[in-house]
């Protein structure tokens, strides 16, 4: 019973010290990388730990490369903690950059994946009529010697319209056969020559370059908000 307690003592006198803790302030935190923030004209760094503030409304500026300057405010209110984490977005400019890096990268890319692809399928296609090419010859060929040791004419008629209909089915892979050569080979050949000429182009154009003029400074003066305190900070 004693022990029990204590325990519950413990409980509501560590419960009472956490109240009589201040928490007014800010929690303001940007995941973007190289951000500069400006609370009202401070520069501040971003943080997960409660930075203390007085309590009232406070201007916001944040920026980071390739993003567009945020200009925000928020409230503090006495005894209570603000979250302030927002997202930056980006440039315009920075998005059509990568857009076109992204598409010259595809030029540059997807062609001669094409010629491989197609070099693959057309190889598949002529291995498989090969394979359908060597059948048809050995059933024309044995339907041959049915149709030259027959003695009976119903038997002569029969394996000789039986050996022309495959002699037929012979011929008419062969044109097949022939036609995925020079299909593949018009269709492998223009991917290749599309291969060369996009890394010709990338490599004789322009070089894509992505310059963003800072649109806040690192040296600001820095305010101590809660000792009213102002000095100069220089951020490298």
């Amino acid at each position: 019973m004693t022990r029990l307690l204590f325990v519950l003592s413990f409980c509501i006198l560590n419960t009472f010290l956490q109240s009589q803790v201040d928490r007014t302030g800010a929690i303001i935190f940007f995941s973007e990388k190289n951000v500069i923030i400006r609370l009202d004209s401070s520069r501040i760094e971003p943080s997960k730990v409660l930075k203390p503030l007085k309590e009232g409304t406070y201007r916001i500026k944040a920026w980071a490369p390739t993003y567009r300057l945020l200009v925000d405010s928020f409230t503090v209110i006495k005894g209570k903690t603000k979250f302030y984490t927002p997202h930056l977005k980006h440039t315009d400019e920075y998005k059509l950059y990568k857009f076109k890096k992204t598409v010259r990268n595809i030029a540059v890319i997807i062609p001669p994946i094409l010629t491989a692809l197609s070099l693959r399928v057309y190889s598949q296609k002529y291995m498989a009529i090969d394979k359908n090419i060597n059948q048809a010859k050995t059933d024309a060929l044995y339907s041959k010697e049915l149709y030259e040791s027959s003695f009976s004419p119903g038997q002569f008629e029969y394996y000789k319209n039986e050996y022309n209909d495959r002699v037929s089915v012979y011929n008419d892979l062969i044109n097949q056969q022939n036609n995925v050569v020079r299909n593949g080979k018009i269709v492998t050949a223009s991917f290749a020559a599309i291969s060369v000429s996009a890394v010709l182009w990338k490599c004789l154009s322009k070089k894509l370059v992505y310059k963003d003029s800072p649109l806040l400074s690192s040296i600001a003066p820095s305010y101590n908000f809660l000792d009213n305190q102002l000095c100069v900070v220089i951020k490298l």
